[in-house]
């Protein structure tokens, strides 16, 4: 149980307020220079109305204490995470900073409970926050139709190796055609322009 609570004056060091209960109510007694000049006795109920009026103030004049801010949510395989924390101390600051994808979680293992893929390759860590953007997917490489390309492979067509065409469908599958340069011949050398 709480005995008492005192708000110290912040200039003067002798004048303070003391609030404490009393029977069914809170009591409190004014002090200045250490001598008791007043005192008042509320119900709990006015209490709360007065401790109420007083954080409102307070708020006026600072704005108000930070919100707590929500637990995040834990990552889940997939996600997109920075690394914070690596799983051994031998490992320094290796990768603490980079962002990957969450390949995998241990949760029977505390030091290194995270595998996160950098740039291909799996790095375990003791830690790792969610970055914000969401996800991206990963940019369609493969040509559309209409796309120039070159053919780096052909196959059972090598003599198409090195051609320029345009994407375009043929019975549903993409192919190129109109190529530009004769297709080479068997034995590896393009026909002069």
């Amino acid at each position: 149980m709480t005995e008492a609570v005192t708000a110290q004056c912040r200039w003067a060091s002798r004048d303070y307020i003391k609030a404490y209960i009393c029977g069914d109510s809170v009591h409190f007694d004014a002090f200045s220079n250490d001598k008791h000049e007043a005192d008042s006795a509320l119900r709990p109920n006015e209490v709360r109305e007065f401790a109420r009026g007083i954080l409102a103030l307070a708020d006026e004049i600072d704005g108000g204490e930070a919100k707590a801010e929500a637990p995040k949510p834990a990552p889940k395989v997939g996600d997109r995470v920075r690394v914070v924390r690596n799983a051994y101390v031998g490992d320094g600051a290796a990768n603490v900073g980079n962002v990957g994808r969450l390949a995998r979680t241990d949760i029977y293992d505390d030091k290194c409970q995270y595998r996160v893929e950098l740039d291909g390759i799996g790095w375990w860590c003791a830690e790792v926050e969610l970055v914000d953007a969401p996800a991206e997917a990963p940019a369609d490489t493969r040509p559309k139709v209409g796309d120039r390309v070159r053919v780096v492979f052909a196959k059972h067509a090598e003599e198409h190796h090195g051609s320029l065409g345009t994407v375009n469908l043929d019975h549903g599958r993409v192919a190129a055609q109109s190529w530009r340069h004769p297709p080479v011949p068997r034995e590896g050398r393009r026909p002069p322009l």
